[in-house]
């Protein structure tokens, strides 16, 4: 498809969505769709300590929150949670460092919880062509494995805008060229902002 026919195919889409995709507390969904009265709204998380917070953002804006209580994944099932004494830190990937210089407790890996997962670039597929879409990613470490699915399978070249927090640092099964390899990758299919 030519720069011209693409650009002509965007501008007849009318269905705007934002997808919160680890919308922990819910803030980041509340801010954008406060500035965003004409796209609808997607917060995923699979923390169930955190989605009456979810719940409660998306009451104040006064206005339809679909709330998928799930982990984004790259298969339907259920996955293992684990969490830190801060509800607000979890993670499905073993061994992702905390930053425990600025005061989060570590990961306790001896404890999970299973919670459901879902394919998220096959979800991705299913329900959002023909739709402009901008999706904040930061599911802590899971992204590596999810954005390659999505390269691999076409379903990234449905996101228009990718605001994504990066945690190589704290992976230490990630290494700076893979981490740089799929950044790079990521840029030239989609617009990729840095989230925090």
């Amino acid at each position: 498809m030519s720069l011209v026919s693409r650009l002509l195919f965007r501008r007849r889409r009318t269905r705007r969505v934002y997808i919160d995709v680890g919308a922990n507390v819910g803030e980041t969904l509340a801010n954008f769709g406060a500035s965003h009265p004409d796209f609808e709204l997607f917060a995923i998380e699979p923390n169930p300590a955190l989605l009456p917070s979810i719940a409660h953002q998306a009451a104040r804006l006064q206005r339809l929150v679909t709330i998928i209580a799930a982990a984004a994944w790259v298969s339907n099932g259920t996955i293992r949670l684990f969490q830190s004494a801060r509800h607000e830190s979890s993670t499905v990937v073993e061994g992702k460092k905390s930053y425990e210089e600025l005061g989060w407790p570590p990961i306790d890996y001896s404890r999970f919880t299973e919670v459901p997962c879902f394919d998220f670039s096959e979800w991705l597929r299913s329900n959002f062509r023909d739709t402009e879409l901008v999706v904040k990613m930061d599911i802590e470490g899971a992204k590596y494995a999810v954005l390659s699915k999505m390269l691999a399978n076409g379903s990234l070249c449905l996101v228009d805008q990718l605001f994504c927090e990066w945690h190589a640092d704290r992976l230490s099964n990630i290494s700076d060229a893979e981490h740089m390899n799929l950044k790079r990758k990521v840029a030239a299919v989609t617009q990729l902002k840095r989230w925090k």
